[in-house]
C-alpha cells in the first residue's frame, strides 16, 4: 500500500495557535465525530463511506478545516473528504517528524465502546506546505472501523 503524504510532529513543540483555539479545535472535532458515529450506526458502513467522502456541511467546515476521515483497524483509509488521494493508503505509516507513528498510535489506543481518543500534533498541510497544529478525535465505530474528525489550525 502507498504511504500517506501526511507528516506531523507532536504538539510538544512551540505553536503560535492559542490554547483556546486548540480547545475549540478539539471540541469541534469531538462533536463532529460523535455525529459521525451515530450516522455510521444508523446507515451502515457502505452509506457512511459515501457520505464521509463528500464535503457536505454536515461533514466539513471551513473553520479549522474541520473534516472527516475513516479507516479500518488495519490502517487502510476508506474516507477522507479533503484529501481523497489518501483513500486506500496505509495510515499506520503516518509518522511525525520525530518518528512517532501517530497512525499506529490511533489504531492501538482508540478504545472500544465509543470513547474518544484525541491526538494533537503538528501537521504539514500538503496544499499550503505550512506546518500547522492539528487535533484529531477518533472513535471505534465498531470492531473493524475507526472514525476520526480532524481540525487544523
Amino acid at each position: 500500500m502507498n504511504k500517506p503524504l501526511i507528516t506531523a510532529c507532536l504538539m510538544c513543540t512551540a505553536t503560535a495557535v492559542a490554547a483556546a483555539d486548540l480547545q475549540e479545535m478539539g471540541d469541534m472535532s469531538k462533536e463532529m465525530v460523535a455525529r459521525a458515529v451515530t450516522h455510521y450506526q444508523q446507515v451502515g458502513r457502505e452509506q457512511a463511506e459515501k457520505d464521509f467522502n463528500h464535503k457536505t456541511e454536515e461533514w466539513y467546515a471551513d473553520k479549522y478545516f474541520l473534516h472527516m476521515f475513516a479507516m479500518n483497524v488495519d490502517g487502510t483509509v476508506w474516507a477522507d473528504n479533503v484529501w481523497p488521494e489518501f483513500i486506500g493508503t496505509d495510515f499506520t505509516a503516518a509518522a511525525g517528524f520525530d518518528g512517532f507513528e501517530f497512525g499506529h498510535d490511533i489504531i492501538a489506543n482508540t478504545p472500544q465502546g465509543g470513547e474518544v481518543y484525541q491526538v494533537q500534533l503538528k501537521f504539514m498541510n500538503p496544499e499550503s506546505g505550512d506546518l500547522t497544529p492539528s487535533v484529531g478525535s477518533c472513535v471505534r465505530a465498531d470492531a473493524q472501523n475507526i472514525l476520526c474528525s480532524w481540525a487544523n489550525g
